[in-house]
């Protein structure tokens, strides 16, 4: 699978390699807590109009269910450094 991201803003972005995966399960996202697993320390500039596509291999240890991937953003707003967290569509394996 994978996942891109677009900086659609007007400032320059950072992302990188670390994601969370979600399970919906009832009526709730519980975030997993996947064991021996890592992502590369790896930090992705985009300025405004970039996008980055990133492979994202993990799918075939979990269960049939209902998932979202969950992608952290940083950004520079006037000096302060603010990171917001962004969602995936939902989608099923």
């Amino acid at each position: 699978m994978q996942m891109q991201v677009t900086n659609n803003s007007s400032h320059p972005i950072m992302t990188g390699e670390f994601l969370i995966i979600q399970k919906f399960e009832i009526v709730k996202w519980y975030t997993l807590t996947l064991s021996n697993l890592a992502f590369p320390a790896v930090g992705y500039q985009l300025q405004p109009g970039e996008s980055r596509t990133m492979q994202v291999g993990l799918f075939q240890w979990l269960p049939k269910g209902t998932y979202r991937l969950i992608k952290e953003i940083s950004f520079d707003d006037n000096g302060k450094n603010v990171t917001v967290s962004i969602s995936t569509p939902e989608f099923e394996l």
